[in-house]
């Protein structure tokens, strides 16, 4: 069937639930913004940490996806308990159900060993080929997110066509994949075209005794090239569907490739050090550490995560390849942000979704808040002794604006010649009630800004200044959940005002 990875609709479960619990009677203290936010967190945490059986893994995945929110200890407990409480049920379901344990995602028999990567004369060889690896994998893992934000416009596209029978659009374009993926599982030469990513990982490619030789080189890069268009396809299609799995059996591919094109060259280095690559163990163990680094860093290369690298030392010991496959995932991810963002960021940029990674996609967020504020908005500015007439105007310039009108207005002393002077702000679904008052208790034109300290009807904007960055004021407002206007100040004068809208 279609390359699926199973992270995905676990976090959705994981996230459908916790929602659904919040709605009982005694979660209803937790009915806040803050315990949504955890709820996600830790849905993350569950959907990677079970799927993978790795949750120190999954934790720490989830922390660096759900960045750049700022976390307290709090939350690193509770996604810490979510974690290990989901591989813990998990594991009672399997004994209860097939008497059996939880089964690694990823599993080697892999002996570093055997490579000797104590002795420098080997360490450094091997440390720089995973380098050059991780910086392939880097580039590839980027043209893999452009390629899928390319394929999902076409499937977008192609959902979108008004022809008959439209509501059977999605089941049909699945059948489609479903039937091909099956085709190809009968009809292929080599069993490893058809087996899901679950099958591919579990030790097929990382195991010792893996595919070798010149055929074996031609079969994987057929396998891999079908694979990378199934799984761009089926990550397409209109159901829950994870990512990490298909990604990591891809850069295992990729990094098996890159083991038997390079071991011709790495081969007589290493027997300089008395590593015998002829020994079909230690070639196998050569080949096996290429598949594990490629997956690492294929998968840090498309989701820009480096947290990855802890849960495949939490499934395979291999504690002599901390070094190298460290270095080799951090080339990864530096290199593929020169070529691409992130998936996850190309779907947020793709659907114009309201976040950081967005702006960082599109390079906005290191702008300043001054290239962003919007002239037109100073209209907005409230004099502080505004005449009749000039209060009236106002009135009638947010009945025109309507939906624009920020959700605070700033009060502004004005002095000739002078840039206005920031005095304070009000809410704009207040302005009628501060009319009412105008109208009703004062006889003349009273001082807007005594008149509303005496309702209660001051409001707190958040004051920023002119040179910062819309990723601070983002970071600024996601840690304090503020969601209203910005004022822009300088030196005590007003500068500007920026909305929610202008930051997004």
């Amino acid at each position: 069937g279609p390359q699926l990875g199973k992270e995905g609709p676990f976090v959705h479960i994981a996230v459908i639930s916790s929602m659904r619990m919040m709605d009982w009677k005694m979660f209803k203290a937790l009915r806040v913004t803050h315990a949504h936010t955890l709820c996600l967190l830790s849905a993350v945490a569950v959907g990677v940490g079970a799927t993978f059986s790795a949750p120190v893994g999954g934790i720490l995945f989830a922390l660096e996806l759900m960045l750049p929110h700022l976390y307290d200890q709090q939350m690193k407990r509770a996604t810490f308990l979510a974690g290990t409480a989901a591989s813990f049920v998990l594991l009672m379901l399997k004994l209860s159900v097939a008497n059996s344990g939880l089964k690694p995602f990823l599993s080697s028999d892999i002996s570093m060993e055997v490579l000797r990567m104590d002795l420098r004369a080997v360490a450094l060889p091997i440390i720089g080929s995973t380098c050059i690896l991780g910086v392939l994998c880097g580039v590839a893992g980027g043209l893999f997110v452009k390629c899928h934000l390319g394929t999902t416009k076409v499937i977008k596209w192609i959902r979108g066509l008004p022809t008959k029978g439209s509501c059977f659009r999605d089941l049909i374009l699945l059948a489609l994949v479903a039937v091909g993926a099956t085709w190809l599982k009968v009809k292929a030469p080599s069993p490893l075209f058809g087996l899901p990513p679950a099958g591919m990982m579990s030790g097929k490619l990382f195991a010792v005794a893996g595919p070798t030789g010149d055929d074996a080189m031609r079969t994987l890069m057929m396998v891999f090239g079908t694979k990378w268009f199934f799984v761009l396809i089926s990550m397409c299609m209109p159901v829950p569907t994870g990512c990490i799995a298909p990604v990591l059996m891809l850069g295992a591919l990729f990094g098996r490739v890159f083991g038997l094109l390079l071991s011709p060259h790495l081969c007589p280095v290493l027997e300089t050090s008395g590593v015998m690559c002829s020994d079909e163990e230690v070639y196998g163990n050569l080949l096996a550490m290429f598949s594990i680094v490629g997956a690492c860093c294929f998968g840090a290369a498309v989701c820009h995560t480096l947290s990855i690298v802890v849960s495949v030392f939490e499934l395979i010991p291999i504690p002599g390849m901390i070094l190298p496959l460290s270095m080799a995932t951090l080339f990864a991810a530096v290199t593929s942000r020169q070529v691409s963002c992130s998936i996850f960021d190309s779907i947020l940029k793709l659907k114009k979704l309201n976040a950081l990674p967005t702006m960082l996609a599109t390079k906005e967020a290191w702008h300043s808040v001054e290239s962003h504020l919007r002239g037109d908005l100073m209209k907005l500015a409230i004099p502080r002794n505004a005449s009749a007439a000039q209060w009236s105007d106002f009135l009638s310039l947010v009945k025109d604006m309507g939906q624009d009108v920020p959700q605070m207005l700033p009060i502004v002393e004005v002095a000739q010649g002078q840039k206005p002077l920031y005095v304070g702000a009000v809410h704009s679904a207040d302005l009628e009630q501060i009319n009412q008052i105008m109208k009703t208790k004062w006889t003349l034109m009273p001082d807007l800004l005594t008149l509303a300290a005496k309702a209660g009807l001051l409001a707190a904007p958040v004051i920023l200044t002119p040179e910062v960055t819309l990723r601070d004021v983002y970071l600024r407002a996601q840690t304090s959940h503020y969601r209203s206007t910005f004022m822009v100040v300088e030196g005590g004068y007003l500068i500007g005002i920026l909305t929610q809208a202008d930051l997004h």
